[in-house]
């Protein structure tokens, strides 16, 4: 797909976008995901824009998209969210406790970055599905898929922590955790896009959200083999899905799916 006919292009659209807050207002390094919806209504003041056409954000920016419609709804036309929910479940929180304690052990040690790329390491098997990385890794000789696995986990990780430091990855990460929207506040037009494969937000979850919002939402399910990474590597499937969402009224509560194949 090419930018031209991607759904959000420089053509049809003017794009904001702002790098999002790792301190809350009470200093103590926690933001909520209520107070990041807050500095994007903050942005739209200070640019002097009243309303917004749409709001599209994928996992966290799902959540905080979730968190301005409850919060400023009547600045915003139409929601978007993709693979992001009210909340987060307790199996995803599970895996975060975990990364925040390895890098709090690696801080306590002096070496925040190795902390950063392990825990980096431990969320990459949550984005793609068990399939995905079976089928990617198995070789016949158990040591090779050792092998290949270890220096694919801490390459990926040890290149994130060098442009993402430690404090922010706490901060980012327990406001996963603290996430929490109410759904009757929700009152814009909403399209929910799940994923089959996503292990993170399963699709059951943004089904029940779908429902619990009314009428004025619908639920889209994509069949990629990605999982939660299907927003990164399907946008043969996001970029038609978005283009509908943006351009359609939502009549009623309806659900659609999109098929797609492994790369």
């Amino acid at each position: 797909m090419t930018e031209a006919d991607a759904a959000l292009n420089d053509r049809h659209c003017r794009k904001l976008s702002l790098d999002w807050l790792t301190q809350g207002r009470v200093g103590t390094g926690s933001i909520s995901t209520a107070e990041q919806a807050d500095a994007l209504a903050a942005l739209l003041n200070a640019l002097g824009i009243d309303r917004v056409d749409g709001v599209v954000g994928a996992s966290y920016g799902a959540m905080i998209g979730l968190a301005f419609a409850a919060r400023h709804g009547d600045r915003l036309k139409r929601l978007v969210a993709i693979s992001g929910a009210h909340r987060s479940t307790p199996a995803a929180s599970a895996i975060r406790i975990l990364q925040r304690e390895i890098i709090r052990s690696a801080i306590a040690r002096g070496d925040s970055r190795s902390g950063v790329a392990l825990a980096r390491a431990l969320a990459l098997t949550t984005y793609r599905p068990d399939a995905l990385i079976n089928e990617r890794f198995y070789h016949a000789e158990p040591a090779e898929t050792v092998r290949e696995l270890e220096g694919y986990l801490m390459v990926n990780g040890h290149r994130f922590a060098e442009h993402f430091d430690a404090d922010r990855y706490l901060a980012l990460s327990a406001s996963l955790d603290s996430h929490l929207v109410d759904p009757n506040e929700i009152r814009c037009p909403t399209d929910l896009i799940s994923v089959d494969s996503d292990a993170l937000v399963p699709p059951a979850q943004l089904r029940s959200l779908a429902c619990a919002i009314g009428l004025h939402a619908r639920v889209h399910s994509i069949d990629s083999p990605f999982g939660h990474d299907a927003f990164l590597k399907s946008p043969e499937l996001i970029g038609p899905l978005l283009q509908r969402c943006l351009a359609l009224d939502v009549p009623g509560n309806r659900f659609t799916r999109a098929h797609g194949d492994s790369q």
